[in-house]
């Protein structure tokens, strides 16, 4: 028996299951009730896309150890961030004594002091992460490092994994006592592919990139909580609004929509349409075409599908907002009456 369990996964085809556990001042990973060997310390597992194949972090002294499928695959100073990528290969960081790496499959990316927020594309063929040297950050993307900044964060990239957009850093780190970390002052400027976008004010922040279908433009919003935010698509700001709760690019066309706040009442922008006033806005998406935009909203207690500004039939609840296979009608799971019911609106 243990006393404790943490981070149960199950593999993807659901015949496997891996978790970590603690007993007697010793850490374990069970693989199908099997326990690996003691660890002062472990990380989550993780399986492989054909579940054919596990891996975690553990470490016992001072050495981690990367473990796969039960043996000891490499050691280092520290290991993080243990991931299999798409082909079955592993990726994760690792850091000897000064000097932090990527390793992707059997390969190493150049050292640097640290290294955070790794992303990987959907196909596991491009990745970005954000590397220190001295006390300077860079994105380094594919393996190639942009411009050196005093911060760089949110790290996105787009769906083909060819490009980046990030968010770069002006300013100083000044270490919090109380709170016992480092906070960043200074302001940010949206980076799209090495090409600096527009920035905002001292501590407004950058973030939530969407891309145009040809990935050369990049929407995202500039503000600070509590005071204001807005749309930026390239270098061409909107109008501020209380805050911006959803941004959405549609997937065939050169159109945004997004979800706004302004004096306690949601609304959605669609170029130059405005629709709303809602208590709140869920889940937004665009047409490919960008023709439509559809919206799960909530108004005097009661939950609706707003398409076009038109609202359909009311719910107590709904979920699962989706898209018909031709795109020209969409589906939600709703709840009405305490009845689980489905209903399916025409977009035209």
């Amino acid at each position: 028996m243990c006393d404790q369990y943490e981070r149960l996964l199950f593999s993807r085809d659901g015949q496997h299951l891996a978790y970590t556990a603690y007993n007697d001042e010793h850490w374990v990973v069970v693989h199908d009730g099997k326990a690996s060997q003691d660890f002062d310390k472990v990380q989550s597992p993780t399986f492989s896309n054909d579940s054919k194949h596990w891996a975690f972090a553990g470490r016992r002294g001072e050495r981690w150890s990367l473990i796969l499928d039960g043996k000891v695959k490499a050691e280092h100073d520290y290991i993080e961030a243990v991931r299999f990528l798409p082909d079955g290969s592993l990726r994760y960081i690792a850091a000897d004594g000064e000097h932090w790496y990527l390793v992707r499959g059997t390969k190493k990316n150049a050292p640097c002091e640290e290294i955070s927020q790794t992303t990987v594309s959907q196909d596991g063929k491009h990745y970005a992460y954000a590397a220190r040297t001295g006390e300077k950050w860079q994105a380094v993307h594919d393996g190639k490092a942009g411009k050196e900044y005093d911060n760089v964060k949110n790290l996105t990239l787009t769906p083909s994994g060819t490009h980046i957009a990030y968010a770069a850093g002006t300013g100083s780190w000044t270490y919090d006592g109380y709170f016992q970390y480092y906070r960043f002052d200074g302001s940010y400027t949206a980076v799209l592919d090495g090409r600096e976008l527009l920035g905002g004010p001292e501590d407004y922040d950058v973030e939530n990139f969407t891309f145009s279908q040809d990935e050369t433009h990049a929407a995202y919003t500039i503000g600070k909580i509590g005071e204001q935010e807005y749309v930026v698509v390239d270098t061409t700001a909107g109008p501020a609004y209380g805050g911006v709760v959803r941004l959405v690019y549609a997937s065939a066309a050169d159109r945004i929509a997004y979800s706004v706040y302004q004096n306690d009442s949601h609304y959605v922008i669609a170029g130059d349409q405005r629709f709303g006033f809602y208590d709140y806005v869920d889940d937004l998406d665009l047409s490919a075409d960008g023709t439509h935009v559809i919206a799960t909203v909530q108004q005097g207690g009661k939950k609706f599908v707003m398409i076009d500004g038109k609202l359909q039939d009311p719910f107590d609840k709904i979920t699962g907002l989706r898209w018909a296979p031709d795109r020209k009608s969409v589906g939600v799971i709703g709840i009405q009456d305490k009845a689980l019911c489905r209903a399916v609106y025409a977009v035209q």
